[in-house]
């Protein structure tokens, strides 16, 4: 006799059909509830369709047993090769409650499903089940899932949920929970024996997965099985938190290591592995680590991410704050200040003080913050900052100063930001640094890096003094340094006349330097523009190539905005003499319309 009878011509359209309580019906309570057991044990391994009418799997017990489930005529049987002679097993409910809660994100349940869906069946079904939700005072679905319904956060729907009786809630959790979470509450209630048997199926699912060629070069079905597993453990984060630690810091390593070799890339979107809900898998994980294992596991993903070559990780690294509860952040304070006192910390300084701000007060800031600024722009105007606020300018000075000091006698400044230089301009302003000794610093600067925000900057203090000859001593370094951010300063003081005296000094500034400046200032200054507009149509009009085409089209419609009869011309003479250049004649018509 066979398990079920269906009128479904595909076997995932008819085990979507079928509920736990059918299954319960057909094989009786003990069976039941021993391949519930290992089902929620993540037993269940290499589970795909082969067809439309066969689904293959592998269940490990006390040896690994082949099952198969399959579509004949009207009837679902089953098939496993374990010497049980009492009917169905319970290896087979396992594969069959695997089937009910994956759905679709079983392998080739896409290609074994009909093509086409009967909506109108689907339809009738929706609201017998939404009648009979309704009935038992629970939410119906179409309620939950009909557009403009108003979302889980209004306030009708917290009335509604708050109104319900425990029964009540109790039937919508059992009607509408998701597998993940069905599967999560199963595994926090496993025996430790059980809970190892669920860890090591997921460990060796996951060696397995990298063993494969087709996933290691196709991200999104990496990411896709990596998360069935990753899932799979979650109920055992407190059960077993050092073993998901682990299996979490080898798929890092793994995927970093694979790198070195090529995997883990898509060459079509010239983009690396990464998934957003693998770093938010991590970080929940890690927030949710009993305290009593969390010191080693943080120490252990925290070693993997300093090491990592490649970026796939880094939104982990950045939610540092996040790895922690709020009860754990003063243990995590308190902890960092005692190695500070000892002269021995050395951890990641931004993401720790990151972490641990919130509780701070002004001393503790000021520990910290003096042992770990001088390697830190954030941590260096954190420090500055913090003094600023306490009365202290002096010391935010001499701060900014000795950071400074340390990168020039490094002859390498690029790495500070303008915001840095910034502040420490501005609070020599604000001690009255004499004008020579403050010139003498702002000229080892401009030696070494002279962009525009740093010279505007530096020079904003001479130019308050009215001090017009170190002003122009340390514009003509500038100048000197880099003629490109030169005139970008220049365009930040609204010196235009400036701007344009420069453009016509040949070879001094970039093509395209000169161009975006000419479209900027295509109202105000038109002469000037339209000259810089016409050199580069007869520049550009020559090229037979599409970067070419698209750069005329473009700088004509600029000419067309100040001077209408000469953009004709050039546009006509384009379509009388350049008409073979279809490329170029697509990229006028789509700019001033078909000829």
């Amino acid at each position: 006799m066979p398990l079920f009878y269906t009128v479904e011509s595909s076997l995932p359209r008819a085990l979507a059909k079928i509920r736990t309580t059918d299954i319960r019906s057909a094989v009786g309570s003990t069976i039941y509830q021993r391949g519930e057991q290992y089902y929620a044990s993540g037993a269940v391994e290499d589970i795909s369709y082969t067809d439309s009418h066969t689904l293959d799997a592998t269940v490990s017990g006390s040896e690994f047993y082949g099952i198969q489930i399959y579509l004949e005529g009207d009837s679902i049987d089953a098939d496993c090769d374990c010497p049980y002679d009492g009917g169905t097993c319970k290896h087979v409910i396992a594969v069959l409650l695997e089937a009910i809660n994956e759905g679709d994100s079983i392998r080739g349940y896409m290609d074994a499903g009909d093509d086409e869906e009967d909506d109108d069946e689907i339809d009738e079904n929706k609201q017998h089940e939404n009648k009979k939700s309704a009935t038992s005072g629970v939410l119906p679905l179409k309620a939950v899932i009909t557009a403009g319904t108003p979302g889980a956060e209004s306030k009708e729907f917290r009335e509604y949920v708050e109104s319900l009786s425990v029964k009540e809630l109790q039937n919508l959790v059992l009607q509408h929970a998701p597998a993940d979470f069905r599967r999560t509450v199963l595994t926090r209630s496993l025996s430790k024996e059980n809970a190892e048997k669920v860890m090591k199926a997921a460990e060796n699912n996951i060696r397995k997965i990298f063993d494969n060629d087709y996933l290691r070069h196709n991200n999104k079905k990496l990411e896709e099985e990596l998360l069935r597993e990753c899932e799979r453990v979650r109920g055992l984060w407190e059960v077993l938190p050092e073993r998901v630690g682990t299996m979490l810091v080898t798929i890092m390593r793994t995927i970093d290591e694979g790198f070195e070799e090529g995997d883990f890339y898509d060459d079509y979107r010239d983009d690396g592995f990464s998934s957003k809900k693998f770093d938010e898998y991590v970080v929940q994980f890690l927030r949710a680590v009993p305290p009593t294992a969390k010191a080693a596991i943080v120490a252990d993903i925290q070693d993997v991410l300093d090491s990592v070559g490649f970026a796939a990780f880094m939104n982990i690294e950045k939610r540092q704050a996040e790895w922690y509860t709020g009860a754990e952040i003063p243990i995590i304070k308190d902890a960092i200040l005692k190695a500070i006192h000892l002269n021995k910390y050395d951890g990641n300084a931004e993401l720790d003080y990151q972490t641990i701000s919130p509780d701070l007060d002004d001393d503790e800031r000021e520990t910290m913050l003096l042992a770990t600024y001088i390697h830190s722009n954030e941590l260096t105007l954190e420090l500055a900052n913090l003094y600023e606020r306490v009365k202290r300018p002096a010391d935010a000075f001499d701060a900014l100063d000795k950071r400074l000091q340390k990168h020039i006698k490094a002859g390498y400044v690029q790495s500070l930001s303008a915001a840095l230089f910034k502040k420490r301009f501005e609070l020599a302003a604000t001690l009255k640094e004499s004008p020579k000794q403050y010139a003498s610093r702002a000229e080892e600067v401009l030696k070494l890096s002279a962009k525009a925000e740093t010279v505007q900057s530096i020079c904003k203090y001479l130019k308050h003094l009215g001090e017009t000859a170190l002003l122009q001593q340390l514009e003509a370094i500038a100048e000197k340094r880099d003629p490109e951010e030169f005139f970008r300063y220049l365009e930040l003081e609204q010196r235009f006349d400036e701007c344009w005296e420069r453009i016509e000094e040949i070879g001094k500034l970039y093509d395209h330097t000169i161009y975006a400046f000419a479209i900027k200032r295509l109202n105000h200054e038109r002469e000037q523009a339209k000259t810089v507009l016409l050199k580069r149509l007869a520049t550009k009009i020559p090229l037979a190539e599409e970067s070419a085409y698209r750069d005329v089209a473009e700088a004509l419609k600029h000419l067309s905005d100040i001077d209408d009869e000469k953009a004709g011309e050039i546009l006509l003479d384009l379509r009388t003499n350049y008409k073979r250049r279809l490329n170029l004649m697509k990229h006028l018509d789509a700019v001033f319309g078909k000829w």
